[in-house]
Formats: structure tokens, sequence, C-alpha cells
């Protein structure tokens, strides 16, 4: 990444890592680590409006292509072992739902933010009506966190959940404050 692997980024002191929060001050996030990219998150810390373009053509092109990918499973599912289909099938929804839920939390916090930096008053209207969208879309996907699928695969039995690392109520909720 350009910079010294043995200096540690600062990181910003008022930065709480947790979803509903910043989903940008993971404990993970890069520039927590490597100095270099402190200017970039400072960017997205305003909702910078490129950022927000980027993360949205990147959401499309990835949804598409998760979207390929359930197809092909489907496709080669009579050519799969027993339950292999169900299995596979599952954990690339699950996949799906996990792009889907951190690209909409992700874009809605980071719309929010630019609500934040904006002196426009006709953008701050727009940026509200997409984040409650955004919203919107999460608590729809909260609803599919319930769903499970039992099979046995390997010669174990394996019980798949979906969404269970996730907390999209606390999310949506602290958005709306």
């Amino acid at each position: 990444m350009g910079t010294d692997p043995h200096v540690k980024a600062v990181p910003y002191e008022d930065e709480e890592d947790g979803l509903g929060r910043n989903p940008f001050a993971r404990n993970w996030s890069v520039w927590r680590w490597d100095s270099s990219r402190l200017p970039a998150y400072r960017k997205m810390r305003r909702g910078d409006p490129e950022t927000i373009g980027t993360k949205t053509e990147s959401y499309r092109k990835a949804v598409a292509v998760a979207r390929e990918s359930l197809r092909a499973i489907d496709e080669a599912a009579p050519d799969l072992p027993e339950n292999a289909c169900s299995f596979f099938r599952f954990k690339l929804e699950e996949n799906e739902f996990h792009l889907r839920s951190m690209c909409e939390i992700e874009l809605a916090w980071l719309k929010a933010e630019r609500r934040l930096y904006t002196s426009s008053g006709e953008e701050r209207g727009r940026l509200r009506l997409e984040v409650e969208r955004h919203l919107h879309t999460l608590e729809d996907l909260e609803k599919r966190t319930g769903e499970s699928l039992t099979v046995q695969w390997l010669g174990r039995y394996r019980h798949l959940k979906r969404g269970a690392y996730l907390d999209l109520p606390v999310f949506t909720k602290n958005l709306r404050r």
C-alpha cells in the first residue's frame, strides 16, 4: 500500500466500532492501520459524492455477479451430488444477502453523512429520500434473517442460518436517530 508496515495509522478519537454507527470505522478498516488510506477515509466521512457513485456502481455489478452465480448453481444442479445444490445455493444466497446488507448500510450512512455537509436544500431532501429507501431495503432484508437450512452434506448434518452475524435493526434504528 505504499506505507511503512510498522507505522500504524492514528484513528479518529471519536470513531466507534460497530454497525449502527460508522460502518467504515470497523476494527479491520484499512485506514486504521495504513495511514495512506486516511485521506480517502476523510472523504468518506463527509459523504463524498464520488465515493457514493463508485459504491453504487460496484454494488450494482456485484449483485449481477451474485445473481449469475445463483443461475450457474441451478444449471449445475443435475450434475452435483445429493444435497450439494441446496447447500451451495444457500451459501451463495447468504453471500448475496451479506453483500446487499453491507452495501445498503454503507450507502445509507454515506448519504446521511453527505446531508450534513451539503448546503443545498434540494440535495438534502433528495438524500433523505434515498436514505429512507436504503433503510426500507434493510428492513426487508431483516425479514430474511430467520431463514435457515438443515442439510446432510459430506456425511454430517449442517444447519445454516441467514444473517445471524448482522444486527440490521440496530443499524436502522441508530441511523434513523
